[in-house]
């Protein structure tokens, strides 16, 4: 399923005036770095790693009520 691009620009600006951590907009968890957006969990179920323009799938989890806890959750375990 992936992200819509006028969802990912979304979040993306948002990001870039953010503190390192995990937000939600729109339904979609996503892990802001240095003012950049690096993770991803659509309202689908699917976490997405973020390069520039490009998503790739690194997980599925279904549905989720506490998206940002998942998303910490996931990352944690891969040792991001």
């Amino acid at each position: 399923m992936g992200i819509r691009t006028d969802d990912l620009d979304f979040i993306r600006n948002k990001a870039a005036v953010k503190k390192d951590g995990v937000y939600t907009a729109r339904g979609i968890a996503y892990r802001v770095k240095n003012g950049c957006v690096t993770h991803c969990l659509v309202p689908g179920g699917e976490v997405l790693e973020v390069f520039n323009h490009f998503t790739t799938t690194i997980a599925e989890v279904g549905l989720v009520s506490d998206k940002k806890a998942v998303l910490r959750k996931i990352l944690k375990k891969g040792g991001e």
